[in-house]
């Protein structure tokens, strides 16, 4: 029997709404038990959803509020910092996502990468733009050792900042994660998303200790418990189903002497959903 767990949401925008109806469609026993939301009228709207909102922490009534054992914090970039104090007035655990930028806001997470000596109460989950390298250089460990990683993640915006080249925020998670140096660089190129759907497309390199074979990298990713999953260059993401997993593009594997390379895609913002699950089941049991 899968374990129930109550859970708040803080932030009800883009991320916040699409991590609930994805946890209601495909996880039950993850209960939303309120949602925390500034705004008036989005407050209106949940009340509609039966959701069950409130303005802040502090108006949760204190039965429910015994209730919470994890808050999935989504809110904009620099408020989830301030939210962490009143979480620990509380004595919450909490989620944070890669969009607060505040290297102290909580323990990286990333599922079967984690070896704290104390189990934490606040985790923040990794950046878009090192997700699919993560994912790749677990999958390609199984065969070898990966020494080096270099990468470039694209995603069309309208984000002041256009071009983050050797994105050292991202280079340090790698590292923090994998204990692998790396080079990312982020390009986002000024236009609206198709239908509001945001996709992720990247190239990534990396240098092994031996040297690999294209049918070894297929059959370990078609093996891969990572999310990870393999398509033709004919996939068209307009009209690709929305997924969770980070997609390989098959005919994109190149590999030159111990140097492999591949293109990868991902929508946003499902692909950090199963991750998010984890660390609510993880800090759930804490």
């Amino acid at each position: 029997m899968i374990e129930k767990i109550n859970i708040a949401v803080a932030g009800y925008g883009v991320f916040g709404s699409q991590l609930i109806a994805w946890l209601v469609k495909n996880h039950p026993e993850i209960s939303t038990i309120c949602v925390i939301e500034p705004n008036r009228h989005k407050r209106d709207l949940l009340k509609k959803l039966k959701l069950n909102p409130f303005e802040s922490i502090f108006d949760v009534p204190k039965d429910l509020t015994q209730q919470i054992e994890v808050v999935v914090d989504c809110s904009t970039r620099g408020q989830g910092v301030i939210n962490k104090g009143y979480y620990e007035g509380f004595r919450l655990r909490a989620i944070f996502q890669n969009g607060e930028e505040n290297h102290r806001v909580g323990s990286l997470f990333y599922p079967s990468l984690n070896h704290w000596k104390e189990n934490p109460m606040y985790l923040k989950i990794p950046l878009c733009s090192g997700l699919a390298a993560i994912k790749v250089v677990k999958t390609l460990s199984e065969l070898t050792k990966v020494n080096y990683i270099s990468g470039i993640h694209c995603k069309v915006t309208n984000t002041a900042r256009m071009l983050t080249m050797n994105y050292q925020d991202s280079n340090d998670q790698l590292k923090a994660l994998l204990g692998v140096k790396s080079n990312m660089n982020v390009i986002y190129l000024r236009g609206e998303p198709y239908n509001g759907i945001f996709a992720y497309h990247g190239w990534i390199e990396v240098e092994t200790e031996k040297k690999l074979y294209v049918s070894d990298i297929i059959d370990v990713v078609s093996g891969s418990s990572e999310n990870l999953k393999l398509e033709s260059q004919d996939i068209d993401n307009i009209f690709y189903p929305r997924t969770t997993d980070t997609i390989i593009i098959k005919d994109s594997i190149n590999v030159k002497g111990k140097i492999v390379r591949l293109s990868t895609m991902s929508f946003t913002p499902d692909v950090n959903f199963p991750i998010n699950l984890a660390a609510i089941r993880y800090l759930s049991r804490v």
